[in-house]
């Protein structure tokens, strides 16, 4: 399933069914489309084709439903025909964005669809009962449009999934060394290079274990500099690479990158146990051979089940984006997670990320290069400063921040829309 659909749906399902409610979800684009998507592998005409007509089957059964919550939009790159009708014939309905997906029409390259869909989410989201917004910007473009209730909820981690059952650490050599505990497969590989040709990622100087006992091998003592994302995202990892490069030339660090997902990687079998290479093309990363650099990269491939003993793998987690009209939509979920495990941060001062960082208090905001080097030096070099502003992070996102928070809320607000209408309908 797609990030937001995991974030923004999935994980509220037990919620309300545990408060007796019946839901039906019914996606959009199925997993040999997202498959597709991620791979950067142009999608099949008739499978995308099979997935508008599925969408338009379920829109056929709307009356059965007593509200429907629909995440962006009924039909992409569609006129907001669908929304409109569900308006017209009463039907109620809410919206959830996470992203700026009316920067998909209004700043397309194409002219067809800029001019004639540029304003599309717009009517979607004024013909809503509810807009539920992840962030300002978002907030913003709903109540411009006209949208009669608009409610913000940000991305939220789960906390029996972040706040227990912490990963250990344990001393190496009289340094500090991250085992990672894994409680389902999980993979990682040390990489030689960051620039791979034509050839996989190497293991190098240790073996792969899958299992209870996490990965084996040692990491040389030396501050983990991590970061999460999609395979769509990295390109937000590689605009650091100067960054990157110059800080290693300073101060040593190892880089964890926790990206892609299973299907990309080939696995071998290693001494009885699974282990994997991730295959990786050339240039992936964009920055010239580890070689040169004071630091070492670690990779693990990211799971749904391993992706916050991943980030436990990490002493300081870090979110650089462009200050573009995309990015500025995005909910900062990366910084929510970081702090969810009780790290330090360090962003670009790009939309919500400067609501979430509170600069000096529980990570820094970095807009220059001179900043970032500056921000991730002084943490590298400053454990105890690591640890206290890892603290306030993870008091922030208790009190903001989780799935039990927003539920609440979107619990009240749909139960107060619905009780609306049974009082229109009973006269009263």
């Amino acid at each position: 399933m797609g990030a937001s659909s995991r974030v923004r749906t999935f994980q509220f399902l037990p919620l309300w069914e545990a408060v007796g409610y019946q839901v039906k979800v019914s996606s959009f684009f199925n997993e040999p489309y997202l498959k597709s998507l991620y791979a950067h592998i142009r999608p099949g005409v008739w499978n995308v084709l099979g997935c508008y007509l599925k969408r338009l089957g379920i829109l056929l059964t709307a009356w059965r439903y007593d509200v429907l919550i629909i995440e962006k939009e009924l039909f992409p790159y569609v006129p907001a025909y669908a929304e409109f009708l569900l308006k017209l014939f009463g039907k109620k309905y809410i919206v959830d964005y996470d992203d700026a997906v009316f920067h998909n029409y209004d700043l397309s390259k194409n002219w067809l669809i800029r001019n004639w869909m540029g304003s599309k989410i717009d009517h979607v989201m004024k013909r809503a009962n509810m807009v539920w917004a992840g962030s300002e910007y978002l907030e913003k473009r709903a109540i411009e449009a006209g949208a009669g209730k608009v409610l913000r909820l940000a991305t939220v981690v789960d906390s029996g999934k972040y706040f227990e059952g912490k990963g250990k650490r344990e001393k190496v050599k009289g340094g500090e060394s991250e085992k990672l505990r894994v409680n389902s497969e999980e993979w990682g590989v040390m990489s030689d290079e960051w620039r791979v040709k034509d050839e996989e990622l190497g293991i190098e100087n240790e073996e792969l274990r899958v299992g209870e006992q996490g990965i084996g091998g040692e990491i040389k003592e030396s501050v983990v500099v991590g970061w999460i994302g999609s395979p769509s995202t990295l390109k937000y990892l590689r605009s650091q690479k100067s960054i990157l490069e110059k800080l290693g030339q300073e101060i040593p660090f190892t880089l964890l990158v926790v990206n892609g997902s299973e299907d990309k990687g080939k696995r071998e079998k290693v001494k009885g146990q699974e282990s994997v290479k991730l295959g990786v093309e050339s240039d992936e990363l964009g920055v010239k051979s580890k070689k040169k650099l004071g630091m070492q990269l670690k990779h693990i491939v990211w799971t749904e089940e391993g992706e916050v003993e991943a980030i436990r793998e990490m002493d300081i987690g870090i979110m650089p984006l462009p200050d573009d009209q995309w990015e500025r939509g995005k909910c900062a979920y990366k910084l929510i997670q970081y702090m969810a495990c009780g790290l330090p941060v360090v962003a670009s001062p790009v939309g919500m990320n400067k609501e979430v960082v509170s600069h000096g208090e529980n990570g820094f905001l970095a807009g220059t290069e001179e900043e970032w080097i500056d921000a991730l030096k002084t943490l590298i070099l400053d454990a105890e400063l690591r640890k206290r502003m890892g603290e306030k992070g993870l008091e922030l996102v208790k009190e903001r921040f989780t799935v039990e928070r927003n539920f609440e809320v979107m619990r009240r607000e749909v139960e107060r829309m619905l009780n609306e209408e049974c009082r229109v309908m009973s006269g009263k």
